[in-house]
Order: C-alpha cells, then structure tokens, then sequence
C-alpha cells in the first residue's frame, strides 16, 4: 500500500503539581510540559507573578483555595494552589 500516513497524538497539557499548599506570602512554583510548547499562565487575585514558558512564580497575600489557569493556544488546564 502507498500513501500511507501516520500522525503522532498530541500530548496532554499538564500543570504540575496539580495540588500544592503553601503560606500566605510564600511562592508557588508551577511548570508547565505537554500541549503545544507555547505556554500562557493566568494567576487571578494574585500578589506577585513571574515566569513565562514552562516554568510560573506566584504569591498571595490572602488565604484560600487559588487556581491558576494553563493555555497553550489550544487547550487549557488549570492547578491548584491552597494557601494558609
């Protein structure tokens, strides 16, 4: 048979950890591998971002349960951060 083409399935978007805990003020470090290389971070409510590509800095100042949000362009999926 000729012509016969095979294609590689895309690799999941993933944020990890998935779940973290830290203290108010204190950093949470993300990274980001998988979907499509080009990665967007989105920290709501946040006191200090930092980061672009694979790798994501943030901070908060008040307690609570935060989520942080991971497009590549295409898909998006999101960790959780638990601060005390």
């Amino acid at each position: 048979m000729t012509g016969v083409q095979t294609c590689a399935l895309p690799i999941s978007l993933t944020c990890s950890p998935s779940t973290q805990t830290v203290a108010v003020n204190q950093p949470a470090v993300l990274t980001a591998s998988g979907g499509s290389g080009t990665y967007n971070w989105i920290a709501f409510v946040a006191s200090v971002t930092s980061g672009t590509g694979t790798s994501f800095t943030t901070s908060y100042a008040l307690a609570g349960t935060k989520a942080i949000v991971l497009g590549d362009g295409l898909t998006t999926t999101s960790c959780q951060v638990i601060v005390n």
